[in-house]
């Protein structure tokens, strides 16, 4: 479809518009009209047909059209013509689900059980077959705030106040663990325990999952001095003068990364490392593929940086399929159109975040430059410094919410809106500043 529109010079841009029942359509020509052009809908109202100076295009358009006859030019030779057509009786198959009901990517049900989940980029398996042996969904975060809100403003009664309230798993103060054997499948993510995960690295630092307890003695030399690592994480030195502490652990992912170098117990304390989420990388190829919470403790994959197999065959979700998820799912927890896009290294970062604008969550296209129709957000976007970004969310009159992605999927993420906004005539492209562009929304019948 691409390589036909690139060689007609012809290119054409369609969207439906559910709320009045039209499509607006655009075309651009490689030249001004003239009396070789001709616009016209064919196939029963599915497709538009343009000619101009003996070339030929045909694009779907996202719905069926009324009209089914030549379409008008304007009068002054232009090389951008634009129409608006009245659209048959929209079916339900014809628009998107709403963001309450949104088709995430790789749900629970989509997933083999003891599915292997590998690294996409060299195919490493980091889950093994049979390690997961069922998948669940995460519950919505509406659930939660809806319990909260109920047990803090229900209406009064005369029963003495249950004090075991507190400690029930559906309040603020509760978290959902992870469990060895069980799969937890988030919006653009799985979660896993520690156990289940293998040949993963954590700061630069390959990760072995079997317990110390379990590993043979290691030898280690370090100048003159032996250091020889006995079971349940016992340093054994002997030789020439220790100059170093080495800090031994059972789990793979909590306090230091294994053979952290310190100088002194001391040392140690000083520079223990918060409990905050760190990054968790392939340990074949360095490729980052989520993150790890010492606190539960806990890895979570991105899904689109792994792979695993489903039920039925289809394509692996893309970033972008993966961001519009989220925003679907910020926009049915808290009706809050407007994003910021954050690196989770942040700090020092030389990446801009991304202030993003949701101006139509239910939007379905179609382009001379990709093939069939799409569901997808259209969105405005900028780029913006990271003080403005934690500006915007932390405001107390702030209508943003926050997201974090690793930098180099924010850059994908850019990457993949400047080249939707190219498939749009040119004079909507930008507005006030904002750029506009589109995310595709998860389907498995959309091609890449």
């Amino acid at each position: 479809m691409e390589e036909a529109a690139t060689a007609s010079g012809i290119a054409v841009y369609a969207e439906l518009l559910p709320n009045i029942q039209q499509l607006s359509v655009a075309a651009t020509l490689s030249s001004d009209s003239d009396a070789s052009t001709l616009a016209e809908i064919i196939d029963q109202g599915r497709r538009i047909l343009i000619r101009h100076r003996e070339r030929t295009l045909a694009v779907e358009l996202p719905a069926t059209a009324v009209a089914s006859t030549a379409l008008a030019l304007p009068r002054v030779p232009c090389p951008n013509l634009t129409w608006r057509l009245p659209a048959a009786a929209l079916g339900a198959r014809s628009l998107p689900s709403t963001p309450e009901n949104q088709e995430i990517p790789w749900a629970s049900t989509d997933l083999k059980t003891g599915s292997v989940v590998g690294c996409r980029q060299c195919g490493k398996e980091v889950v093994r077959a049979t390690q997961t042996s069922v998948w669940k969904d995460l519950p919505s975060e509406n659930w939660a705030e809806m319990m909260e809100f109920w047990h803090c403003h229900k209406p009064p009664d005369d029963k003495p106040q249950d004090e075991s309230l507190a400690d029930r798993a559906y309040g603020a103060n509760s978290t959902i663990a992870a469990q060895p054997g069980v799969g937890f499948v988030d919006v653009s993510s799985f979660v896993f325990t520690e156990s289940d995960c293998h040949d993963l690295m954590s700061s630069g630092t390959v990760i072995d999952t079997t317990p110390l307890e379990r590993q043979d003695s290691l030898l280690a030399v370090l100048g003159e001095t032996t250091l020889r690592f006995q079971s349940r994480g016992h340093l054994e030195i002997s030789g020439g003068t220790c100059v170093a502490i080495i800090c031994l652990r059972e789990s793979q992912f909590s306090s230091f990364p294994s053979g952290t170098l310190l100088k002194s117990s001391a040392a140690a304390i000083d520079q223990a490392q918060p409990k905050e989420n760190g990054h968790v990388f392939c340990g074949e190829c360095r490729t980052q593929l989520g993150l790890f919470s010492p606190s539960s403790p806990s890895v979570t994959l991105f899904k689109w940086q792994i792979t695993c197999e489903t039920v039925s065959t289809g394509r692996a979700p893309s970033i972008s399929e993966c961001l519009a998820a989220s925003l679907l799912a910020a926009i049915s927890r808290s009706a809050c159109a407007k994003s910021v896009v954050l690196p989770y290294e942040d700090r020092g970062s030389a990446v801009k975040a991304l202030h993003l604008w949701v101006l139509n969550a239910n939007l379905v296209y179609t382009s001379s430059a990709r093939q069939g129709k799409r569901a997808a957000l259209k969105i405005l976007y900028r780029d913006i410094s990271i003080e403005e970004a934690h500006g915007l969310a932390d405001s107390m009159t702030s209508d943003v919410q926050e997201m974090s992605l690793p930098s180099k999927a924010i850059k994908a993420v850019r990457r993949a809106l400047e080249a939707s906004s190219a498939l749009m005539p040119e004079r909507e492209r930008c507005f006030r500043g904002w750029s506009a562009g589109l995310l595709d929304r998860w389907s498995v019948s959309n091609s890449q």
